[in-house]
């Protein structure tokens, strides 16, 4: 039965100096408020802030899982989540997808971030996928 656990205690820190329109004197937008939600799905998920120092020339938080995706999900995972069971299908059912929606919501151009309407429909049918396998298989 595969299952994953991630600790829900992180400082999350997503700061306004990560958008660059809003570096750039833009007012605050729900196109911003796509890209900070897509920031925090990958604060939770890797574990890693923003702010933190990235090796081979990475130098932010959404480049660093643009380098892992999709095939090094787990390299990135954060170190304190556990998980048993069938790696690569827990990698296909839940981590892929979601990884995906936080770099679709953090796209550079405000015009091709995903619309949040978008977002929580693919947020649902994640969580569907999951609970359709959990019913069949137990996970």
């Amino acid at each position: 039965m595969p299952t994953l656990c991630l600790p829900i205690t992180w400082p999350v820190t997503c700061l306004f100096t990560c958008l660059s329109e809003y570096g750039s004197g833009s007012e605050p937008s729900t196109e911003g408020d796509v890209f900070s939600y897509g920031v925090l799905l990958l604060e939770i998920f890797t574990g890693r802030r923003p702010t933190d120092n990235f090796m081979d020339g990475v130098i932010t938080l959404v480049k660093y899982v643009r380098v892992a995706y999709p095939d090094k999900l787990l390299n990135i995972l954060d170190a304190s989540a556990t998980h048993s069971g069938d790696t690569q299908r827990i990698v296909d059912m839940f981590l892929y997808p979601i990884f995906k929606l936080g770099l679709a919501c953090c796209e550079d151009s405000p015009r091709h971030r995903m619309k949040i309407n978008d977002v929580v429909k693919e947020l649902n049918a994640i969580k569907r996928a999951c609970e359709a396998h959990m019913a069949v298989h137990e996970f």
